[in-house]
This record gives structure tokens, sequence and C-alpha cells, in this order.
């Protein structure tokens, strides 16, 4: 063979380098509906040392956080389901997360909220 037969066989060898994104935000998944979406299009969650979940704001809070979407269809899906008290526990304290009444009540106020900003800031589309 050639020498530059030998570069083309070489160069289509080598595997294509994944784009790397530079900018941008960070990605998360909801813990419900498994979508990756931008940190501020999800609501963060994280347990205190009671074991009671609170609704993180700033996302800076301390301890295990889960994500969650800000839609009413996942606040239920969570009420509902064990993903969310599954992502908050650690392996050796399954069973130790609690979410109370006022819990629902405040994460479903965030989640409207969300709504109105987002529709302020997007003309309602």
């Amino acid at each position: 063979m050639s020498e530059e037969s030998v570069a083309t066989v070489n160069e289509a060898r080598k595997k294509p380098k994944p784009k790397r994104k530079i900018l941008g935000e960070r990605e998360r998944m909801c813990v419900v509906c498994r979508t990756l979406k931008g940190k501020s299009e999800l609501i963060r969650i994280t347990s205190d040392a009671n074991g009671e979940c609170i609704v993180d704001y700033t996302g800076k809070a301390q301890g295990r956080g889960a994500y969650i979407c800000r839609t009413e269809k996942c606040v239920k899906a969570a009420k509902k389901g064990k993903s969310l008290f599954r992502a908050l526990s650690p392996d050796n304290a399954k069973g130790k997360i609690s979410a109370g009444a006022a819990f629902w009540e405040e994460l479903s106020n965030a989640v409207q909220m969300s709504v109105g900003i987002d529709e302020a800031t997007h003309g309602g589309q």
C-alpha cells in the first residue's frame, strides 16, 4: 500500500471526538419523568438532618438533592410514587425520608410561581 492509502485508512479508523459543551447550563435529570433539563428548569429538593424534605430555592443547600420538573404532573407523580424518596435516601437509610402536607403544598406553590414567571417572561407562549 502507498503512504497516501495508509494515511486515509488510519484517518477512517479514528473515532470522531464528541462535541463538548463549553458554555451553558448544567443539566440534571428529573427523578420522576427522567428527562434531562437545565438546572433552572427544575426544582431542587433536599432532606434535612431529621429526614424531612425541603424545597431548595437557592439550589445550593447542603445534603443530598433531587430534582423535579416544574410541572404539576411530575409533582403529583412524585407524591404518588417512591422515586423522590428513593433519590433522597442514602442506601443505609431507606424509608427514613418523609414529607408532610406542608412540603407538598410548598412544592405546588413553587410550581405555580414558576409557571407565572415563565408566562410573564415568554409572553404566554
